[in-house]
């Protein structure tokens, strides 16, 4: 199981600050956004994704 792990802010919902998802089901680096069981959400690339190594092969 994967979370995202992040900064959220601009969120009608959510409080602006730092926040971990329930897990996610998909997601799209390239395009910006991942879904999770409870809701979207837009991947901002400033921050870059650098996968763990023994993670990394999981995603392949």
């Amino acid at each position: 199981m994967f979370r995202l792990v992040g900064f959220v802010s601009g969120h009608p919902l959510l409080q602006d600050g730092c926040i971990t998802t329930s897990a996610v089901l998909a997601a799209d680096e390239q395009t910006g956004w991942a879904r999770t069981i409870s809701r979207y959400y837009r991947l901002d690339p400033r921050l870059g994704y650098q996968p763990q190594s023994d993670q990394a092969s999981m995603l392949d």
